[in-house]
């Protein structure tokens, strides 16, 4: 093992203010070496302060992790940390702001629009779409927040209300920016 000059003068100087090297006793010396070395790596762990994992991935697991990490835009050392935290605290895996960030614009857009609606001419059909949109909007916004991908939860809203399918397709052309 190669050792640059720093470490091997600091291993020096330890012996040497131990006195080891002034008696020339081997044992003693290779005793202050391991003492040495043993604070060396606690003073080092002390820096670090954390835990590092080592994981190994099989050539279909790392194919897997490789493409979720490029549709996030991330490395995948970046991607395993962060789904792992966000599992952790009970978020969903969002590290593409900028998505979020517009799909929450969306929203605020079209509650704008209902609201627009809404206040132009009054009535009882008008209120049930806001109390409508309001809904989908909190829904969406409860999923970012959940373990569903936005997609299972429409697959999921749309085989419930198959109603539905046209004009939430008719919102999502009018929120188009």
């Amino acid at each position: 093992m190669k050792h640059t000059k720093n470490h091997m003068s600091s291993v020096y100087q330890y012996l040497e203010s131990c006195g080891v090297l002034e008696t020339g006793d081997a044992d003693r010396i290779a005793q202050c070496r391991k003492k040495y070395w043993r604070e060396q790596k606690k003073k080092w762990k002390k820096e670090r302060e954390g835990k590092m994992f080592e994981l190994f991935f099989n050539l279909d697991e790392l194919g897997d992790i490789s493409k979720a990490a490029k549709a996030y835009k991330v490395s995948c050392t970046k991607y395993i940390k962060q789904s792992c935290l966000f599992h952790t605290y009970n978020r969903p895996y969002i590290p593409d702001q900028v998505t979020l960030n517009h799909i929450l614009q969306l929203l605020k857009l079209n509650y704008s629009a209902v609201q627009r609606i809404q206040n132009a001419r009054s009535g009882e059909a008008n209120e049930a779409l806001l109390q409508h949109m309001e809904n989908i909007e909190q829904e969406i916004i409860g999923l970012l927040y959940s373990q569903r991908s936005i997609e299972e939860w429409l697959s999921s809203y749309l085989r419930n209300n198959p109603e539905r399918k046209t004009e939430l397709m008719q919102l999502f052309q009018n929120c188009e920016l």
